[in-house]
């Protein structure tokens, strides 16, 4: 049997990976300062190298800027499970929207940075887990794109996620 080579995974994951993952959600939010606004998510991954990936979260907010999120990934900090034990979760603004619940290594505080009004601001957060979004509807193909970037964390030497329980 053919192995597929770190270089083979990432070219599919840029020629049609990224089509299977992200996904646009349209949301309505109620806040007792700024009343109600309608709310655009729109989730991309963004770039894959054969170290790290990005996740991209672009926010319009009706009458505000548009807000976007960049979280940096690398596989290595992925902690490697077979496909079909990833939780998986429905968006609850944006019940056409599920995501993959993947669990990382808890090294460091999550770097990401968020960009509004032309300004950077870095940030970090203290999670383990990782949400990769994508349409319900295309939840097979998803899955494909999750096996690849589960292989590439194996390939970048990620640890096991061992579930005792």
């Amino acid at each position: 049997m053919n192995k597929i080579n770190k270089e083979e995974t990432i070219e599919w994951l840029n020629t049609n990976g990224k089509d299977f993952i992200g996904g646009t959600c349209e949301w309505i939010s109620i806040n007792s300062n700024e009343g109600r606004e309608d709310v655009s998510d729109n989730y991309y991954l963004e770039l894959i190298t054969d170290e790290t990936f990005i996740i991209r979260n672009r926010q319009y907010w009706e009458g505000r800027s548009v807000t976007e999120y960049y979280k940096e990934v690398s596989f290595k900090s992925i902690l490697y499970q077979d496909v079909s034990t990833i939780t998986i979760e429905v968006n609850k603004d944006c019940p056409e929207i599920s995501y993959f619940v993947i669990k990382t290594e808890k090294t460091e505080p999550y770097k990401y940075w968020r960009i509004s009004n032309g300004s950077k601001v870095e940030m970090s957060n203290n999670s383990t887990n990782l949400r990769i979004n994508y349409y319900k509807d295309n939840e097979e193909n998803a899955k494909r794109v999750l096996k690849a970037i589960m292989h590439l964390a194996k390939l970048s030497g990620a640890k096991e996620n061992k579930q005792t329980f």
